[in-house]
């Protein structure tokens, strides 16, 4: 009777570790290798967004990007989140949205959260990072560029930095 009981405490502690060990590398697969620093590399070496939106936290647009869930060993309440700058850098991720409550405190609570696409976010990404002359406080004429179509996309409640008819206008 004893060894049943010994045998069932093991049985079941080996199905702990199993489950603790499987919940790590499910939990892996969502952590950005080193590699990953900007939403270009997020493109090439994570599993493709689930959904973008870009949201409002002290002043500057950042981006919340959605990623894939964890898988069912993980018991997941919501996908991953990874958070990028108006510049496209990654600065913040969690493994489970669902779960963060810090996390949601320190975003602000994604406060003007507004649901975008992956090529709205790479439109947004190369007009941002598109050096725009200094010539004074107000208007400045942007770089040559052969199709600023492309860029004519506005931030959300505007931000203080927006393209319109080719000018950059700076401070609404």
């Amino acid at each position: 009777m004893t060894v049943r009981i010994l045998l069932g405490i093991c049985g079941l502690l080996a199905l702990l570790v199993l489950w603790g060990a499987l919940s790590a590398r499910e939990a892996s697969k969502l952590r950005p290798p080193a590699s990953v620093r900007t939403f270009n590399d997020f493109l090439r070496e994570m599993p493709p967004p689930v959904k973008v939106r870009t949201f409002l936290f002290e002043g500057t647009n950042y981006f919340e990007v959605w990623g894939q869930m964890g898988g069912f060993i993980m018991l997941p309440s919501g996908s991953s989140s990874y958070i990028f700058d108006p510049g496209g850098r990654l600065v913040d991720w969690v493994a489970d949205r669902g779960d963060a409550g810090n996390y949601h405190r320190k975003w602000g609570y994604f406060k003007d959260a507004r649901f975008i696409s992956v090529e709205e976010m790479l439109q947004i990404l190369a007009c941002t990072n598109s050096p725009a002359p200094r010539t004074n406080r107000s208007v400045g004429r942007p770089p040559q560029r052969e199709n600023w179509s492309e860029c004519s996309w506005r931030w959300p409640r505007d931000s203080g930095l927006a393209l319109e008819e080719g000018l950059w206008r700076i401070g609404g």
